[in-house]
């Protein structure tokens, strides 16, 4: 199987919004923000771009000073329930929302594991 096959099969990312603002630390961090990078072959360092879960992008946008921005700089998928742990989630959420190193490098790792 490809990195998109075992994406789409996953159900992809689901329902997500970008914003522009801070993400409180006490949100969970998924995809890319979660990731190691060294786990990929990559260089450890800091992303423009933070990614979060949450259980409704509503109440999320009620209860943070967030404005929705197509170029911003907080992205934010709305999953019910904890945060998937599993490696194979963190792959895929990286494969689809991280930079293009981030991406071919998660492909290559989702990937490896299929086979």
């Amino acid at each position: 199987m490809t990195a998109a096959d075992i994406a789409h099969a996953a159900g992809g990312l689901g329902t997500w919004a970008r914003y522009r603002g801070h993400a409180d630390d006490a949100l969970p961090r998924v995809g890319p923000s979660a990731v190691v990078a060294r786990s990929l072959g990559l260089v450890d360092g800091e992303s423009w771009m933070t990614y979060v879960q949450v259980g409704s992008l509503d109440t999320f946008e009620l209860q943070h000073d967030v404005t929705l921005d197509a170029d911003g700089n907080l992205g934010v998928l709305q999953r019910g329930g904890p945060v998937d742990g599993r490696v194979a989630r963190l792959l895929v959420d990286t494969y689809l929302l991280g930079s293009p190193r981030e991406s071919v490098a998660a492909a290559a790792e989702l990937e490896r594991r299929a086979r």
